[in-house]
Order: C-alpha cells, then structure tokens, then sequence
C-alpha cells in the first residue's frame, strides 16, 4: 500500500511471480471437468428426460436397412425422420444450453469468491489483476468466462497459447487483464 495514496492498488513486482505452467492449468481443467461431468450430466439427464421422451434407439436401426443405405434421396428421408421423432435438434439445443449454465454456476461463484477453481485451489494457483496483482474484480470474471468462449472457438488456440506465452496468459486472459500464479507454500510452524 502506498503511504501517500492508501487507494492506489500495489503493482506487482515482476521478479517475485510465478506463473502456473501450461501443463498444470490442464490438469487443473481437468479436474474441474471431472467435478462438473459428475455433478451435471446426471442433472442434465433428467431435465432432458422431464421435457423430452426417451430416446428410441430401435427406430435408429429400423430405419437405417441396407436398403435404404444405397439410396441418398431415402436415407435423407430417414434421417429426417429420426432427427424429427427424436426432437433431436430441441434436444441437442437443450443440452447446450444446460451445460452452458453449468459452467457459469460452478465457474463464475468459485472466481468471485475465491480466484480459483477447484481444480487450481488443488495446486495452489490463484487469478488476480495482471497490472495490481490482486484479487480480480466482478467484471475481469465475467470478461474472463466470456473470453474462454474466444479461447474455445478457433480450434483452442486461446488456451494452447498460454504454453507460448511469457507470463503463461491464454486469451481469455488477455481479454479480461488477468493472470494465474501459483501462490508460495505457507511456511509450516513448528510448535516447541
């Protein structure tokens, strides 16, 4: 904190950071991937199962016969069918926007509260203001989420950059002015 400014933010001091490696922020995603897998595929289940029927998995080889295989204009015809019978593009809408929401439900609290995740928490990395090394505000969170979709769309090349990057920022990082750093180990204090 600055003595004659008690409102300005610390700037960080380069030389004393640690940037978490490309590698494990991967295993960090991966572990939250797992915990979200576990929690919200069986939830998305039965909401799927709530708005549509079944899915009819005999109709999938009823319809698809030899015979209909050899003829393009008759094989359209059944895949139509099946798409249609099976409210398959309602569904698939469904799932992505349940699995969307998901992801801002465990992501977004987690960031606000605690700069982390549970998969980084894990190995001790932590998101904070690139410039103030901070803990980083409402806004920097929501711009990071909306920054994984960049990330994400172009074959993950936002994510892959942080293996190429200097201070291991992919672009949602970039976008929202963030950073991930492993934070130091607390020193174990040995009672006498």
């Amino acid at each position: 904190m600055n003595p004659f400014n008690p409102f300005k933010k610390k700037a960080t001091d380069e030389s004393a950071i640690r940037y978490a490696s490309f590698n494990a922020r991967m295993f960090a995603c991966t572990v939250d991937v797992i915990i979200l897998t576990l929690i919200g595929v069986p939830i998305i289940e039965l909401l799927d199962g709530f708005w549509f029927p079944p899915l009819d998995m005999d109709i999938f080889s009823k319809a698809i016969t030899p015979e209909v295989l050899q003829n393009a204009d008759t094989l359209l015809v059944a895949l139509e069918k099946l798409v249609k019978d099976n409210h398959l593009i309602e569904r698939s809408i469904l799932v992505n926007l349940l699995q969307f929401i998901f992801v801002a439900a465990y992501i977004l609290p987690f960031w606000m509260y605690y700069s982390s995740t549970p998969g980084k928490m894990l190995l001790r990395m932590e998101i904070q203001d690139e410039k103030t090394g901070m803990k980083m505000t409402r806004n920097q969170a929501l711009l990071r989420f909306w920054g994984y979709i960049v990330s994400f769309i172009p074959l993950s090349l936002g994510f892959l950059w942080i293996a190429f990057n200097k201070k291991k920022m992919g672009w949602h990082d970039w976008i929202a002015g963030t950073i991930v750093v492993v934070k130091p180990k607390k020193p174990k204090i040995i009672q006498p």
